[in-house]
């Protein structure tokens, strides 16, 4: 333990000359940052909205015809309850389950989204058109839907309503 003293000592005494101009470098530095109120401080990083995307690999799963259409169907379902809320052409078709239908009440332009009719095989969501073929409107009448749309793949596709609501 002597010997580390001692060593320590003499280590200090070989460099003092370099220590105190270390020391005052520092100093002389601290100084200038504080008379120019200068601080050091790391940024905050701000994370805005995570976005979790998973791949489905069809060669893991064995997926028949009929456990997709099953798996279509109970989607429309689920989303068909919150068509509703949805006020924009584009994101009531881009849910599969729901389209957007016109139709008009007494010279008034009726639009919204509704949940669209189940579909067989392979066709597009929604490409049946609605599941209610008309409305009602607020003399208590059912009005038929003119047009609605559905998403086909990219594009979102027009289809003819129904003449009369019998």
């Amino acid at each position: 333990m002597m010997t580390l003293i001692r060593a320590s000592i003499r280590f200090i005494t070989n460099n003092l000359a370099g220590i105190i101009v270390v020391a005052c470098i520092f100093t002389a530095i601290t100084m200038f940052l504080a008379v120019n109120n200068i601080k050091i401080v790391q940024p905050k990083t701000k994370v805005g909205k995570v976005m979790v995307v998973e791949k489905l690999k069809e060669g893991n799963v064995n997926l028949t015809d009929t456990s997709i259409q099953n798996l279509q169907s109970s989607a429309s379902q689920t989303m068909g309850n919150n068509c509703g809320q949805l006020s924009v052409k584009a994101g009531c078709t881009s849910l599969g389950g729901c389209v957007w239908v016109t139709g008009t009440d007494t010279n008034i332009k009726v639009k919204k989204c509704v949940a669209a009719g189940g579909v067989t095989g392979s066709q597009s969501p929604g490409s049946n058109g609605p599941l209610a073929k008309c409305f009602k409107n607020k003399t208590g009448t059912f009005v038929p839907w003119e047009k609605y749309y559905y998403l086909d793949g990219s594009n979102i596709k027009e289809g003819e309503g129904v003449t009369s609501c019998a």
